[in-house]
C-alpha cells in the first residue's frame, strides 16, 4: 500500500489507523473515525507536516510503502498512538520486505513493531527498506525505536542474506545518496542473516559515499551473521550499540563479524558492546575492512566472541583498492578468540587478525 507524500501543505494532518476499533469508511482523521487497515492507506496522500499515527495493541496484516517528502521545519512523521504495546504490522508471506521508505525527505518513521516471517527463507527479505534510487540526495530520515524481530532471510552471503533494516541508495541515471540518516533506539532480535546492512556505490571508480550517518544506542540480539555494517559511507558515527546472544547457525561457509565499515572513509566506531559472536568464519567483534579509509575503533567492549576483537584486512588482489589509516585504541577484550571448532580452513583464532595489505596501521592501549 503506497502512500505518496509531497512538501505543498502550509499546515498538518493527523491521519489514525485502528485495527481494533477502525472503519475503513471512516475519514481516519480522528481517533474516533480512525481506518481499520493498512488497505485505506493507499488513498491518502501525505504532505510536509502530516502524520500517519498506528493505534498501540493494533496488528496490521500487510506491507506499508511510503514516499514521503517532508520539509527540515515539517517532518512527515509515523508514529504509535494510544497506551500499550507498539502497533505491530506483519508482511504477507513471501514479502521481501514489511515497511518500505523509498525516495524520502524529513521523515522519521518510530514506535513500530516489524515482522516479516514466512513459511520458508526468503534472500533478500527485510523488515525495514530504506531506499534511494535515481532521486538524488534524500536528506534526514529517522528510523527510532522500532522493534523488528523474526525476519528468515537467507543465512548464505552470496545468495542475499535477510536483514532486520537494509539501506540501499543506487541509480545511474541519477546519483542517489543519503544524508542525515540516523538509525538509534531500534531492537532487532532474530532477525537472519543480518541485522542492519547498507547496499552502496561501493567502487573509488564510481564513489558517491553517504554523508552524516549515524547508528546508535540499538540493541542487536539473536542475530547469526553480521551486526551493522555501513557501506559507502563519509564520517558514518557508530556508537553505544550492543550486539549479544548470536546463534551458530550460519552454515560452516559463512563469514561474519560485529560492527564493520566496508567501503567507508573515516567511519567511527566507539563506545560499543559486541559479545557472544559465533560465525564460523571471522566472527570478531569489530573489523576495519575492505576499501576503508582512516576507520577508527575505539572505546568498545569485546568478549566471549569466537574470532577475536578485531580484524583489520584488504584483498591483496584489488590493486588500488587498500585499507588505510585504521586506528584501534583504549578498546577492551576478555575472553575472546577461543573458538570451539575448526574454521574453513581448520582451528584458527585471533585477538588481533590483520589480513593485508594494510597502510599505516595503529593498533595501541588496549586491554587483552
Amino acid at each position: 500500500f503506497f502512500c505518496v507524500c509531497d512538501s505543498s501543505a502550509k499546515t498538518g494532518k493527523n491521519y489514525y489507523v485502528d485495527a481494533l476499533q477502525g472503519n475503513d469508511d471512516a475519514n481516519g482523521l480522528s481517533k474516533q473515525t480512525a481506518w481499520k487497515s493498512l488497505e485505506r492507506l493507499k488513498d491518502i496522500q501525505l504532505r510536509a507536516g502530516d502524520s500517519l499515527l498506528f493505534r498501540r495493541g493494533s496488528v496490521f496484516i500487510g506491507i506499508l510503502e511510503l514516499s514521503a517528502k517532508g520539509k527540515a521545519d515539517k517532518r512527515v512523521i509515523i508514529d504509535a498512538y494510544g497506551i500499550g504495546r507498539k502497533p505491530c504490522i506483519k508482511a504477507p508471506d513471501a514479502s521481501l520486505y514489511t515497511i518500505l521508505v523509498q525516495n524520502s525527505d524529513y521523515l522519521t518513521l518510530q514506535n513500530l513493531e516489524v515482522v516479516n516471517t514466512g513459511t520458508e527463507r526468503l534472500a533478500h527479505r527485510t523488515g525495514v527498506k530504506v531506499l534511494c534510487e535515481n532521486y538524488g540526495v534524500s536528506h534526514n530520515i529517522i528510523l527510532n525505536a522500532l522493534e523488528i524481530h523474526d525476519v528468515n532471510g537467507s543465512l548464505i552471503k552470496q545468495k542475499g542474506g535477510g536483514s532486520g533494516i537494509l539501506i540501499v541508495n543506487k541509480g545511474q541515471d541519477v546519483i542517489s545518496t543519503f544524508d542525515g540518516l540516523t538509525i538509534e533506539n531500534c531492537i532487532i532480535r532474530r532477525c537472519e542473516r543480518n541485522g542492519m546492512i547498507w547496499s552502496s556505490y561501493s567502487s573509488r571508480n564510481n564513489w558517491h559515499p553517504s554523508t552524516n550517518t549515524v547508528v546508535r544506542k540499538n540493541l542487536i540480539e539473536e542475530v547469526p551473521g553480521d551486526g551493522i555494517v555501513p557501506i559507502g559511507c563519509e564520517g558514518a558515527l557508530i556508537e553505544y550499540n550492543l550486539m549479544r546472544n548470536c546463534p551458530g547457525t550460519l552454515p560452516h561457509s559463512e563469514a561474519a563479524a560485529g560492527f564493520w565499515p566496508w567501503s567507508c572513509d573515516n567511519t567511527v566506531l566507539q563506545f560499543n558492546e559486541v559479545s557472544d559472536h559465533k560465525a564460523p568464519w571471522d566472527a570478531q567483534g569489530f573489523d576495519s575492512d575492505y576499501n576503508c579509509h582512516n576507520t577508527t575503533i575505539q572505546y568498545n567492549f569485546s568478549h566471549d566472541n569466537d574470532g577475536g576483537m578485531v580484524l583489520i584486512c584488504n584483498s591483496g588482489t584489488d590493486g588500488g583498492v587498500g585499507n588505510q589509516g585504521t586506528v584501534v585504541q583504549y578498546n577492551v577484550s576478555i575472553n575472546d578468540a577461543i573458538r570451539p571448532r575448526a574454521t574453513r580452513s581448520g582451528i584458527f583464532s585471533a585477538t588481533i587478525h590483520i589480513g593485508g595489505p594494510c597502510e599505516n596501521t595503529l593498533i595501541n592501549n588496549n586491554i587483552l
